[in-house]
């Protein structure tokens, strides 16, 4: 079977998710990719899934948190050649 980010690159979802002091939430990674590295809340877009539905879903999971409103911020798009994935992200 398939793996989305190894076999061919999969998409992804991040939060950011800001206090009004302007601090935001960082979650450690224990998995691969970037396991051991500190990152926003995200994870990958499901299919048939819209990636702010997603970008709520993996938030909520990680952070325990009930996200309202998401905005697009971004995108971005990581090769990480230690880890041999290949993920386009969805902020």
């Amino acid at each position: 079977m398939a793996r989305p980010g190894v076999d061919f690159p999969g998409v992804g979802c991040g939060l950011v998710i800001q206090r009004a002091d302007g601090r935001v939430l960082l979650c450690k990674r224990m998995k691969p990719p970037e396991a051991g590295h500190w990152n926003i809340v995200g994870g990958k877009v499901d299919q048939g899934e819209r990636s702010a539905d997603a970008a709520r879903r993996e938030a909520e999971e990680e952070s325990g948190l009930t996200i309202g409103a998401v905005d697009f911020l971004c995108w971005t798009e990581e090769i990480m050649a230690t880890d041999g994935q290949h993920w386009l992200s969805l902020m």
